[in-house]
C-alpha cells in the first residue's frame, strides 16, 4: 500500500519543470516560496502535505547552479515549508546569494562539501544529516531556531560571520553530533538557550573569532566525552553559565587541553557529570580572563589543570574567604586539596588541580585562583 507522502513524491517528480519554474521565480524576486502558508509545519505531519509541498531535489540543485543562478536577487533562495524526499547534492556549489531552508523536512543527506554560499540557513527544519565539510560560508551559518537534525560534519568550514545553535538538537546517540575539527568561526558561536545534543560535540583546533557561548546548553556523552575542545583558539569569552535560569550540563567529560581562550572563562552554574573519569580537563590551557564556577558549579569526577595559566586577570571566589581551599606548595607545581569544612561537613576532596605558577604580574597565583573557583562544586568519587 502506497502512503500519501509516496503518492505525492510520484505526482511531483512528473512535474519537474514546474517546480524549477517556481523556484527560479522565487530566486529572482527574493520572496519567500511559502509552501506551507497557514498550514502544518510539525515534522510529524510531514504525509499529509501533498504534492503541492514535496520540492524535488534536482530542482532546487538546477536553480542554485549554473546560468540558472544568474539574476537572483541580493536576498537570494528562501524556501518555507517544503518536504524535500531526496538527496540534496550541492557538493562544491557556488552560489553567491543566501540560501536558507525554513522550516523544512529534508529525509535524506544535504551534501555541501566544499560548496560556497554566502549566507546559509536552516531555520526550523527537520533534517537528516548535514555535510559541511570545508565549505566556504562568506556570512552566518545558522542551523538553529527549533532545528533538528542527526549528525552535523562541518571539519574545516569556513565562516566568516556567526556560526548560530541556538535552539537546535542533534541526534547521534553514541557517535559525533556536531564535528567542528580545524574550523574558521570569523564571528563567534551562539548555541545559548536550548541548543541540546545527544552524541559528542567536536571542535578540536577551531579557530573562533568572538566568544563561544553555551550558556544553558545540554550535552550528553555519558562514559565518553561530550564536548572536545583539545587545541581551540578562542579570541573571546568561553561562556559556559546559566542562560534564563538554566545553567550548562554535560553528561561526559568536557575536555579543553592546550585551548587558548582570549577572555573569561565562565562556569556559573553549570553541571559537569563524568563520575569515575574526568569531568573537565584543562590541562595546559591558556586563559586571559577572569574564571568565574560559582551558583551551583558542580564537577562529578576529576578537575584536571596541569599547567594552565591564566593572564592578567584573577578567577572570582565562589565563596567565602574562610571557606577557601588548603593548599600545599611544590617547587614547580601547587597540589589543591580540600578538607571537610566543620559547619558545612563537606567531605574531603583531592582536586587533582595542578597548575604552574603565573607570571610575576599576576595577584594571586593562578592555583589559588582556579582552585578556589572550582573547589566549592567538586564532589567526591562515590
Amino acid at each position: 500500500m502506497t502512503s500519501s507522502s509516496e503518492s505525492a513524491r510520484e505526482s511531483t517528480d512528473l512535474d519537474l519543470q514546474g517546480w524549477i519554474d517556481r523556484l527560479s521565480e522565487a530566486a529572482r524576486s527574493g520572496e519567500v516560496l511559502d509552501l506551507a502558508g497557514r498550514g502544518s509545519i510539525d515534522a510529524f505531519d510531514v504525509d499529509s502535505w501533498g504534492p503541492a509541498r514535496c520540492v524535488p531535489a534536482a530542482a532546487l540543485r538546477y536553480v542554485l547552479t549554473g546560468a540558472a543562478a544568474s539574476g537572483v536577487d541580493p536576498r537570494g533562495m528562501r524556501v518555507r515549508g517544503a518536504y524535500i524526499y531526496d538527496e540534496l547534492d550541492l557538493a562544491h556549489v557556488a552560489f553567491p546569494h543566501p540560501l536558507h531552508i525554513i522550516s523544512c523536512v529534508v529525509r535524506a543527506p544535504i551534501d555541501l562539501r566544499g560548496a560556497a554560499i554566502k549566507d546559509l540557513g536552516f531555520e526550523g527544519s527537520h533534517i537528516q544529516e548535514l555535510f559541511l565539510y570545508e565549505a566556504v560560508i562568506a556570512g552566518n551559518l545558522y542551523i538553529g531556531g527549533g532545528s533538528q537534525t542527526g549528525e552535523v560534519n562541518a571539519v574545516g568550514v569556513r565562516v566568516s560571520g556567526q556560526l548560530l545553535l541556538n535552539g537546535v538538537t542533534l541526534s547521534n546517540t553514541g557517535g559525533c553530533a556536531l564535528v567542528l575539527d580545524t574550523a574558521e568561526i570569523t564571528g563567534g558561536i551562539f548555541a545559548g538557550g536550548g541548543f541540546d545534543a545527544d552524541g559528542e560535540v567536536r571542535a578540536p583546533e577551531v579557530r573562533i573569532g568572538g566568544p563561544l557561548d553555551l550558556r544553558g546548553v545540554t550535552l550528553r556523552n555519558g562514559g565518553s566525552r561530550a564536548l572536545n575542545l583539545n587545541g581551540a583558539h578562542i579570541a573571546g569569552d568561553l561562556l559556559a553559565g546559566e542562560f534564563a535560569g538554566k545553567g550548562f550540563e554535560a553528561d561526559g567529560e568536557v575536555s579543553a587541553t592546550r585551548a587558548h581562550i582570549g577572555g573569561r572563562l565562565d562556569l556559573d552554574g553549570a553541571i559537569l557529570r563524568n563520575t569515575g573519569a574526568n569531568a573537565l580537563d584543562l590541562t595546559d590551557a591558556q586563559i586571559a580572563g577572569d574564571v568565574f564556577a560559582g551558583k551551583g558549579f558542580h564537577a562529578y569526577g576529576e578537575v584536571l589543570a596541569a599547567g594552565t595559566r591564566l593572564g592578567d586577570a584573577r578567577a572570582r571566589v565562589a565563596q567565602p574567604p574562610e571557606l577557601r581551599i588548603r593548599r600545599g606548595v611544590r617547587d614547580r607545581s601547587q597540589d589543591v586539596r580540600r578538607s571537610a569544612d566543620r559547619r558545612t561537613g563537606v567531605p574531603r576532596r583531592t582536586a587533582a588541580l595542578r597548575m604552574r605558577r603565573s607570571p610575576r604580574s599576576f595577584s594571586p597565583a593562578p592555583v589559588e585562583a582556579v582552585a578556589s573557583s572550582l573547589a566549592p562544586g567538586l564532589h567526591p568519587p562515590s
